[in-house]
């Protein structure tokens, strides 16, 4: 329900950054690069887990501190035991990779005063910004050289009839966008920036680890064998195949107790229409 009023709410908005009359109406592209915080993460952001994003964004600048933006964005994130240093973390030998799909609203607010005259904002402006959003995403993992999607197959006994207490996480959630930015006017209608935000999310599971060990066996009952060898991958690195781990036994073992996050980085480029606004062509 509320994603649904939050959803219709975020197009209204949107309809309105586009339709809108506010001096300093500014659309255009944002494009950068993507990561995340999570289980698999292993208390750090790993550089070589960074993959590229992109979004449009919408921006109505409401006065010389505030602006209004709407951020319609694609991300890709990936994590794995393989980057661990503890050994635990090595031999737990999980991985996981996702696209994330965003709608966001946000406000931001500039540190210097932003003037809609040109003349008068060569300058960099530094900003703050903090919002809310709607995103979707659908971890997966490589077995035997194909794609498997994790939420379906309930790795942790999600779904079984022994783990009833155990329910499938959403691949819809709400996160909470907060960062900073700059932004410069380079003529007229065109402005650059450079932003970096954290998605604080509602969620432990965008890496698909977020809670203990189910019995293996249960699991590739319920979902088949792949979703068995999935649920507890410790044995591919023991040379007798046996798993390291047993029914009930942690398998989120991050020592930051906080929901998964996910960053987007990158530069944005923005055309600023004349006062006014877009306008519908007269026939």
């Amino acid at each position: 329900m509320y994603k649904k009023i939050f959803l219709v709410t975020a197009s209204l908005f949107l309809l309105n950054v586009i339709s809108s009359k506010a001096q300093g109406l500014e659309l255009g592209l944002y494009l950068g690069g993507s990561n995340y915080f999570g289980d698999l993460s292993h208390n750090t952001i790993a550089i070589g887990e960074t993959h590229p994003s992109a979004s449009f964004i919408g921006r109505v600048n409401l006065g010389e501190k505030w602006a209004a933006k709407g951020l319609l964005g694609y991300a890709r994130i990936s994590g794995t035991d393989a980057n661990a240093s503890k050994a635990e973390n090595v031999n737990r030998n999980l991985s996981f990779f996702s696209n994330v799909y965003e709608l966001s609203i946000q406000l931001e607010y500039n540190l210097l005063p932003n003037s809609t005259r040109y003349s008068a904002t060569r300058k960099f402006i530094p900003y703050l910004f903090g919002g809310i959003g709607l995103f979707n995403y659908n971890p997966k993992a490589l077995y035997l050289g194909q794609e498997v999607e994790l939420q379906p197959i309930g790795t942790e006994g999600q779904g079984t009839t022994q783990y009833n207490d155990k329910i499938k996480y959403s691949l819809t959630q709400f996160c909470f966008p907060i960062g900073f930015g700059v932004k410069k006017k380079i003529s007229k209608r065109l402005s650059l920036g450079f932003e970096i935000g954290v998605r604080y999310t509602r969620t432990n599971y965008l890496d698909d680890v977020g809670g203990t060990y189910a019995d293996y066996i249960v699991v590739a009952r319920s979902s088949g064998a792949a979703a068995g060898a999935l649920a507890d991958r410790s044995g591919e690195l023991t040379s007798d195949k046996s798993n390291l781990f047993k029914d009930g036994d942690k398998r989120s073992n991050k020592s930051i107790d906080i929901n998964d996050m996910y960053l987007m980085g990158g530069f944005t480029i923005t055309y600023i229409f004349p006062n006014g606004g877009i306008k519908c062509p007269r026939f």
